[in-house]
């Protein structure tokens, strides 16, 4: 498997730069200006009258603490999961092109300010590789969960690929595995015993996907693996501890033949034996994403539906609790969920509002009313947030990426970002 690892290309400054979030910017100022104009709006039956607003005062962006811009030149960085290590640094997790190549597994080291530390990137020629997942071992040693294919967005010769690094990034091992079809990452949890894989698979090579988890040891072999479905499509989505030793497996399933697929959750024992499964309906115009364990039992599911934020409130033995759709003015996603000190939690994704694209945070009560929505605006193109969590100073981070069309070069390219905010969203 091929690894390229190296420093960024021009040095620290040159791959650095602190996005300017506001509308003082040359740049936010020109569209902050078109925007005002195209907001001049004729007065309902009166001549010469007109209505004049500024949409940017009412979409922010909001301040932050620290905005990073972290931009390679020439390559197209999407920023996917993020994990902070015991000193304070943050990995972060995603995927890089140049140009029309391939995709290849993106790992990004930076200190607690979010100033880089180090790229490292991963894949083999001919094949896109895509990270879901990045996690800290005790050890100090990182993981990887990708997948690796030629085209496995539409399942077509997939495998999971896993990658382990030491604290450097330099690869101690990496592993591609699965069985002779299509096998999809889809989340990992660190056990005990090593790396626990959740993806989609499809084991007898007829088109018919299970959900599977695979146990693997600290060296990447497989110890066991366990697949959950039944005659018709599964789809693996994420993957909870459930407290008492055992896991959740958040999915579609359309095995119950009543039409659309249903969201279900599977639970199962240490060893993947299942215990039980639930449904909560049809999937219908509900995308969801995540799942995250809450405090005291219980998981918290989040996505969106029909570009409202949604979440599914269940408690330790998957009973419903509450169901929330949070109202938004325009249009939000939810990419990602964490769990706050208090018991609420915080969404991330992308907000679109008059002015263009953000990535927002919104935070919950234990209740899943919003406290509070903020938007940041790492650069002026289209952005969204992909991962957050809590930082060790009880703030927040979200890592995401953002296009952006640099004047240098005259095209437009993807760029990783990172926000971090205190525990009040600034």
């Amino acid at each position: 498997m091929g690894n390229a690892v190296g420093e960024y290309a021009g040095g620290h400054d040159s791959f650095t730069r602190t996005a300017v979030a506001n509308a003082g910017s040359g740049a936010r100022r020109f569209f902050h200006a078109l925007a005002c104009l195209a907001a001049v709006i004729p007065c309902a039956g009166l001549s010469g009258c007109f209505l004049f607003f500024d949409p940017l005062a009412e979409c922010g962006p909001d301040p932050a603490e620290w905005i990073r811009a972290l931009a390679e030149p020439g390559a197209s960085d999407f920023g996917r999961t993020i994990a902070q290590a015991s000193n304070g640094d943050f990995l972060v997790g995603g995927f890089t092109s140049i140009g029309d190549s391939a995709y290849d597994v993106l790992l990004v080291r930076t200190d607690t300010a979010g100033n880089p530390k180090w790229r490292r990137v991963f894949g083999s020629d001919g094949e896109s590789e895509r990270a879901v997942r990045v996690a800290i071992a005790p050890d100090r040693d990182i993981l990887v969960l990708a997948t690796i294919g030629h085209a496995y967005d539409t399942f077509q010769q997939a495998d999971y690929y896993l990658i382990r690094t030491d604290p450097s990034g330099e690869a101690r091992w990496e592993r591609r595995f699965g069985g002779d079809y299509n096998d999809v990452a889809a989340d990992m949890l660190l056990t005990g015993d090593g790396p626990l894989v959740l993806g989609t698979a499809d084991l007898a090579g007829d088109g018919n996907f299970d959900m599977q988890l695979v146990q693997l040891d600290q060296d990447g072999n497989a110890l066991w693996s366990a697949a959950y479905g039944g005659d018709g499509n599964e789809r693996a989505i994420g993957l909870a501890p459930s407290g008492d030793g055992g896991f959740a497996l958040l999915g579609e399933s359309a095995s119950a033949g009543v039409g659309d697929p249903e969201l279900v959750l599977v639970a199962v024992d240490a060893s993947g034996d299942q215990r039980w499964s639930q449904s909560y309906g049809a999937i219908g115009e509900r995308d969801v994403r995540a799942i995250q364990p809450v405090p005291g039992g219980g998981y918290m599911v989040a996505g969106h539906e029909r570009n409202t934020p949604y979440l599914l409130k269940l408690d330790a033995s998957g009973a419903v609790a509450w169901e929330r759709r949070l109202r938004v003015d325009l249009f939000r996603t939810v990419e990602a969920v964490a769990a706050a000190p208090d018991g609420g939690f915080m969404l991330t994704g992308m907000n679109a509002g008059f002015c263009g694209s953000t990535a927002h945070l919104t935070r919950t009560d234990a209740q899943g009313n919003v406290r509070w929505t903020r938007n940041y605006a790492p650069l002026f193109g289209l952005a969204g947030g992909h991962g957050v969590i809590t930082a060790h100073d009880g703030g927040w981070v979200l890592a995401g990426d953002s296009s952006e069309y640099l004047l240098e070069g005259g095209q437009e390219q993807t760029v990783l970002y990172l926000v971090k905010v205190n525990a009040d969203g600034y």
